[in-house]
């Protein structure tokens, strides 16, 4: 599969107590992020251990949206407003064009099931082009079975579908806990979760020269980096 090395920005490093909470240098993300975009509306999943940098690649793919016009709801399920706030402000994102919505203290209530229908992210939805999701953990048990995953991500794919303001969803995911019996980088990701989207970006540790990979393990309509 295709490896894209974000060589030409400064991966906002996560810092070793891993999650969204962790102490972070400035960084502008923007450019490198346009490049796995997906050039259709649709599901992406980011995919990587705790402490590689989800947050930071969304973050950068926010600001690089936001900087072409277009408008981003962000769903924090962990850590905070600020820290999520900071970091868009350090990829050079419009703050003007996207909308926080804290689930960790302001609405603990929003599950995967109800988010689309939540009274925090519903009346969003008309005027965004981008919805993240970041941990898609916060929402939903890792125990859910496959035929679930598609009901629960089906409204989701009917925002991308929709003929006036088509959204793009991105969630991120934290990889298998168990590592045994793996054949390829998509094995990493939850099956269920990974056949039910368009895209698919596995986060790998850094190069020995510092810069972060991505490897598109799965996407339909995508072009090769």
């Amino acid at each position: 599969m295709p490896k894209n090395v974000l060589a030409e920005t400064s991966i906002c490093r996560e810092s070793a107590g891993g999650g969204a909470g962790g102490r972070r240098a400035p960084t502008t993300l923007s450019l490198g992020a346009e490049r796995i975009i997906p050039t259709r509306p649709g599901l992406c999943i980011i995919s990587a251990d705790i402490g590689v940098g989800k947050t930071s690649i969304l973050c950068g793919i926010a600001a690089a949206l936001t900087i072409s016009g277009q408008h981003v709801l962000y769903v924090i399920g962990e850590g905070s407003r600020e820290d999520i706030a900071g970091q868009l402000q350090a990829a050079g994102a419009d703050a003007s064009r996207i909308v926080l919505i804290d689930t960790v203290v302001e609405y603990a209530d929003v599950q995967l099931l109800n988010m689309l229908a939540h009274r925090a992210i519903a009346p969003h939805l008309p005027r965004v082009d981008c919805l993240i999701v970041d941990p898609l953990a916060t929402f939903e048990s890792d125990g859910i079975r496959r035929f679930r995953i598609r009901q629960r991500l089906a409204p989701f794919h009917r925002l991308a579908q929709r003929k006036q303001r088509p959204i793009t969803t991105y969630f991120a995911l934290h990889p298998n806990k168990s590592r045994r019996n793996l054949r390829q980088a998509l094995d990493l990701v939850p099956g269920g979760w990974a056949g039910s989207v368009e895209t698919v970006w596995q986060i790998e540790p850094s190069d020995r020269l510092g810069h972060g990979i991505v490897e598109l393990t799965r996407a339909r309509h995508h072009p090769k980096p």
